[in-house]
């Protein structure tokens, strides 16, 4: 048997000059990116919700409850209707939605605390990061 020989040592690249000029804010330049996207998500009972992705919420409802009459077992599939918050609506509701989660963060304890807590900082940094005023 004989013992491994260990491979070459891999070639260097040249380090690129050293500058003594300031690094520039175009050279640090990082997209931020859009808006996160808000829905507005409405039940056939007309209550709305909030959303970050669509969200139909499909079910099946029995019939009575939509007001037909005959088997009380039978259901029809209903689904929420969403839509997108645009332009000014949707930093406003973001804003809206930041104030809620901070709330609810200060009322919430047991086992949803951290939760709420770590819900409410991040509603609070895409305010931050993309709707200050």
């Amino acid at each position: 048997m004989q013992r491994p020989v260990d491979a070459p040592p891999a070639a260097t690249a040249p380090k690129p000059p050293q500058s003594d000029a300031p690094a520039t804010n175009a050279s640090l330049h990082i997209p931020i990116p859009p808006v996160p996207e808000l829905y507005q998500c409405t039940d056939f009972d007309g209550k709305s919700r909030d959303s970050e992705h669509i969200d139909v919420n499909r079910r099946c409802v029995p019939l009575w409850v939509l007001g037909y009459q005959g088997n009380s077992q039978a259901c029809r599939w209903v689904e929420d209707s969403c839509v997108r918050y645009e332009g000014d609506a949707l930093c406003e509701r973001w804003r809206q939605r930041a104030k809620d989660a901070e709330m609810e963060a200060r009322l919430t304890f047991g086992n949803r605390s951290a939760y709420a807590q770590s819900e409410a900082k991040r509603i609070a940094q895409i305010v931050s990061t993309h709707c200050s005023r």
